[in-house]
């Protein structure tokens, strides 16, 4: 009788363990959009916004684990110099690793689009302007305004919507914010915004 009890407690362990690994929030067999996120799991993305307007070229890759959950990052450079509103906000060069969980709807035509979340962490190397007095006893308090450099280490989330067609391309809305953590004269928050394409493979 024990053998018994344990041969079915082991079959019903080995069911749920099947099962835990195939149940998905967002999966649906009827719609071939679900199968395009783990036969093509691999994503390269441009950020549109910092590429054209900021002058902040932003590239992305994404790789699907589930039709639920995915990691990548995101790099972006600064190309111009005196960019001080792209030097603000990602700094000279960013590097940010991100995890997300997705929630995807069925659409026509074997689409899909759905709203995301993440969680991130950033490296960001910023130059900063700082102002320096000339002379402590000099009256008029002379100053003088230097640049310098400082890197930045954070931790941030984001949110955003995403649209993946039939045929492998997508597209993504979004914004991310995150608080930096080293204690230097650079930007204490870090955020972007993100309005991409993309194309999975």
């Amino acid at each position: 009788m024990k053998k018994w009890i344990l041969a079915l407690a082991v079959v019903a362990l080995a069911s749920f363990g099947a099962t835990a690994q195939t149940v998905s929030l967002s999966y649906d067999d009827g719609n071939n959009g679900f199968k395009l996120l783990t036969e093509k799991p691999h994503e390269v993305k441009l950020n549109l916004i910092t590429s054209t307007v900021m002058l902040h070229p932003e590239v992305a890759y994404d790789y699907t684990i589930n039709t639920d959950l995915s990691v990548g990052g995101r790099v972006s450079f600064n190309i111009k110099n005196d960019n001080d509103q792209a030097d603000e906000t990602l700094g000279n060069f960013q590097i940010s690793p991100y995890v997300r969980w997705h929630f995807y709807k069925n659409t026509s035509g074997n689409a899909l689009r759905g709203f995301y979340v993440e969680g991130n962490m950033a490296y960001t190397n910023y130059t900063y302007v700082s102002n320096r007095i000339l002379n402590v006893n000099d009256p008029e308090h002379l100053m003088t305004t230097e640049k310098s450099k400082a890197n930045q280490f954070g931790l941030g989330v984001g949110a955003g919507y995403r649209w993946i067609t039939k045929g492998a391309w997508s597209f993504e809305l979004g914004a991310v914010v995150g608080r930096n953590l080293l204690n230097n004269d650079a930007p204490n928050v870090y955020w972007n915004t993100i309005f991409s394409i993309g194309k999975r493979f």
